[in-house]
């Protein structure tokens, strides 16, 4: 059973990340490509629930396959907090860095300060 459970954590990690990467990426196609604007407005309301703290049935999913597995569990913010933020920012860092993001967003064009 754990075996099994092992294989849920990662086949479901794989989606999320794949789902995160089609955010990202979905818009530049349905740019380029409007037809596939259709497939990629579902996946922005989907992230715009988690925005307004929805919980996701895929973090669920892990976290009851993660349990089973005999694995550490998954950090209570969730599949983002564990996976991304976490290793990409320092523990320190983090809200230095969002900022930063923020502004590099805001005003691409604009030197950061």
């Amino acid at each position: 059973m754990s075996d099994l459970c092992y294989i849920v954590v990662v086949v479901v990690a794989a989606v999320q990340f794949a789902f995160i990467g089609y955010i990202v990426i979905g818009g530049f196609l349905a740019v380029r490509w409007p037809r596939t604007s259709w497939l990629h407005m579902p996946a922005v309301v989907w992230v715009v629930g988690f925005a307004l703290n929805l919980r996701c049935p895929l973090t669920e999913l892990k976290r009851w396959a993660r349990d089973r597995a005999g694995m550490s569990p998954l950090s209570p913010e969730g599949f983002i907090e564990h996976y991304i933020t976490g290793p990409w920012y320092p523990a320190g860092g983090r809200a230095s860095g969002r900022s930063s993001c923020s502004r590099r967003s805001a005003c691409p064009g604009q030197p950061l300060r």
